[in-house]
């Protein structure tokens, strides 16, 4: 439905409806507050917006497959959906490899070389990251950190 305002004259009024609600307009906005309707529609009330409503979903359907944009967005919407997928499946592995692999600092424990002094750091460095490794890395990182009397007995 189309709606449209004009600023009327008095000879234009043939073609014009009055508004519903003008009784308190005096005799000149009487003549300039009128709406004109296109074709077979009905006047809507004054409280209603008089701008037009979006076109009916057909149409706009008819519009779009008439883009020659839309004839690829079936294609497009599907690969765009497939790069967010793969986007996400690559962060979330990403994200593991981080989360499983523990940072160098941590994997790395201080220098034993038997004496007593050195034994508690090293105990308690050894204790707090165990468990963030396999058993077989923590050997590893054990012989790597012994040196001199410690690696020898």
């Amino acid at each position: 439905m189309l709606l449209l305002r004009l600023e009327a004259d008095e000879e234009d009024s043939g073609d014009l409806i009055d508004c519903d609600n003008a009784s308190h307009l005096s005799k000149t906005d009487k003549l300039e507050k009128r709406t004109v309707t296109l074709g077979d529609i009905e006047p809507v009330p004054e409280s209603s917006p008089t701008t037009a409503p979006p076109p009916p979903p057909t149409a706009c359907s008819e519009i779009n497959s008439a883009s020659p944009r839309n004839t690829d967005s079936n294609m497009s919407e599907s690969t765009l959906a497939d790069a967010i997928v793969l986007a996400i499946k690559t962060a979330s592995k990403e994200t593991s490899k981080i989360v499983n692999e523990p940072s160098k600092t941590l994997a790395d424990l201080p220098s034993f070389c038997g004496n007593v002094s050195e034994w508690i750091a090293f105990r308690s460095v050894y204790n707090d990251t165990s468990g963030l490794f396999s058993n077989v890395q923590n050997v590893a990182r054990i012989r790597k950190a012994l040196s001199g009397e410690a690696r020898e007995t």
